[in-house]
């Protein structure tokens, strides 16, 4: 899993306080609708990595396959913000 490795990897090269916080953009069919509770995204992200989160409901994330861009639904993306 993704958040897993960056957990994992981000251990072994940043300095602890590098990362300042994190932005997170679900779409509005995950959460409570899809998997029967609340803040599941959240929670996830938290359980791998405790940074400040911040962020909101999307109606469809634009995203990369391959060498084209598409229109996804049912995602959730997230951005990390590091202190310079």
């Amino acid at each position: 899993m993704l958040l897993e490795r960056y957990s994992i990897h981000s251990a072994e090269v940043t300095q602890v306080g590098d990362e300042a916080g994190a932005l997170m953009f679900s779409c509005l069919g995950r959460g409570e609708g899809l998997y029967g509770m609340a803040n599941f995204d959240s929670n996830l992200f938290r359980r791998y990595l405790n940074l400040p989160l911040g962020g909101f409901f999307c109606n469809g994330e634009i995203g990369p396959v391959g060498d084209g861009t598409f229109l996804h639904g049912y995602t959730s993306v997230f951005g990390i913000c590091r202190q310079p």
